[in-house]
């Protein structure tokens, strides 16, 4: 984000805190204290309850849920939960997992602006018609007629997702243009994921040493990848020429992505039989990654990917922990819950932990070969000190960036500040009367925000947690 938007984005912030202190000392209550920001009976006039028809106001949406099999099952399903609060005009079914939700225009899964009576309209056709809505900022940067540049989702993990990696804009052009069938989507997905309970994942390249002390103390992953490359690799990956390791890693990982399909079989299944038996007896050598392996066996027997553990970082994200996933970065989504937040696109190219396709070239010669410790690929959050209630997550990217907002108490005012893009908020938990919403904000209501609006709310049950997508511009 520029310094004239976080100036914008953190100016709005301190004069609302500014207003809101004003009217703090008008308060008698003794919870009228500044450090908090309560106010204990707040003025009616605080918030409008008048006639909105002709004023610019939120827009209320119905979004898509995709079913896909990993989805965690029924009401254990945040997204289920979310979307039979209110997201979504969905009926649970209990036996069918629910895996995410989708906030955006994309065509896949697209959102309706919910009008008296009905749907209404499709958001992006609502938005082609209604371009001030998005803001003049958005659309030079973007252009009117797509919509909105971002896809805003939640995530409710059970199975493990594919090994995968998205490419940049350029490739995907290429391989949209190549293949439309497999890759139906031209534009690239840099993607920020942002936990909501403890979240597991594999992401990047282990430094080196971990990959190769894996290769020189496991028999199965020595079988997979035969002996003459695991020499080669030895040798590459100690040398001094950082070149001359990149191309060993490349060369292992590349070897064991095309690895012959019954090698692999009858070395998994050794290997799975070792890391059990070694869970019964309580040892503790490859502890954390013969679990993972457990795992991934377990759901996806035979397939290559579960010996991608020995190459890729392990990370468990806590809540309010972030990671940015730019193009060609590896990765697999384990367990969890998250918002994600994206280009407004469906590209991904997969090599294994799946039944779609797969494309196994693509993604060795293509992937980056990048390698370092997991910590490296966590996305720090920006604070303003002025507002002690919300976090900014601001990945170096237009497309998209979130504000994370959480107000504990009831009867706290705070303003979400104008912004140059329209965004897309959801509620995950409370409730809220908005100054430019006909209904209160409660959990699992998603809205568009107008672009260039201020929204003051008042906060009825606490306590509140608001994820707000925008496009930075």
């Amino acid at each position: 984000m520029s310094e004239s938007i976080k100036s914008k984005f953190f100016g709005a912030v301190k004069n609302v805190n500014q207003k809101v202190k004003d009217l703090l000392d008008e308060s008698t209550s003794p919870c009228a204290s500044p450090a908090v920001r309560m106010m204990q009976k707040p003025p009616p006039a605080a918030v409008s309850d008048g006639n909105m028809e002709d004023e610019i106001r939120a827009l209320r949406l119905i979004c898509s849920v995709q079913k896909y099999e990993w989805g965690k099952p029924g009401r254990s399903s945040l997204v289920a939960q979310l979307a039979e609060s209110g997201a979504t005009d969905e009926k649970i079914d209990d036996s069918k997992p629910y895996a995410e939700l989708w906030m955006g225009t994309h065509p896949k899964g697209p959102c309706y602006v919910l009008l008296p009576g009905n749907k209404g309209h499709l958001l992006s056709d609502y938005l082609e018609k209604n371009t001030y809505l998005l803001g003049d900022a958005l659309i030079q940067r973007f252009g009117g007629e797509n919509g909105l540049p971002f896809l805003f989702k939640v995530l409710s993990i059970n199975k493990a997702l594919s090994i995968q990696m998205h490419p940049t804009k350029e490739h995907a052009e290429q391989l949209h243009k190549r293949d439309p069938k497999n890759y139906p989507d031209s534009n690239h997905k840099p993607e920020l994921a942002i936990a909501l309970t403890p979240f597991q994942a594999l992401i990047g390249f282990r430094p080196l040493i971990e990959i190769l002390n894996f290769i020189r103390m496991i028999p199965e992953l020595r079988a997979v990848l035969g002996e003459e490359t695991c020499v080669r690799v030895e040798k590459g990956m100690t040398g001094p020429i950082q070149d001359d390791q990149l191309k060993a890693l490349k060369m292992a990982f590349t070897t064991l992505m095309q690895a012959d399909h019954a090698t692999l079989l009858t070395q998994g299944t050794n290997l799975f039989k070792y890391f059990k038996a070694m869970s019964t007896d309580h040892k503790n050598l490859f502890q954390e990654h013969g679990h993972i392996f457990l795992q991934l066996w377990e759901e996806f027997p035979g397939d290559v990917g579960c010996f991608c553990v020995f190459f890729m970082n392990h990370i468990i994200l806590q809540p309010g922990e972030a990671i940015f996933l730019g193009p060609n970065n590896p990765h697999a989504y384990l367990k969890g819950d998250c918002v994600e937040v994206m280009a407004n696109s469906d590209n991904v190219v997969r090599a294994g932990l799946t039944p779609k396709f797969r494309d196994v070239d693509v993604l060795t010669e293509y992937v980056d070969y990048s390698q370092g410790p997991g910590e490296d690929y966590k996305f720090p959050l920006t604070h303003d000190n002025d507002d002690v209630w919300t976090s900014y997550y601001l990945p170096p990217v237009s497309e998209f960036g979130v504000a994370r907002t959480e107000i504990p108490d009831a009867n706290a005012i705070y303003t979400l500040p104008e912004l140059g893009s329209a965004s897309i908020l959801l509620c995950l938990t409370g409730s809220a009367k908005c100054s430019i919403a006909e209904e209160n904000i409660e959990k699992g209501t998603v809205w568009l925000l107008p672009a260039n609006t201020e929204a003051e709310i008042r906060i009825l049950e606490g306590p509140i947690v608001l994820y707000r997508a925008f496009a930075q511009v």
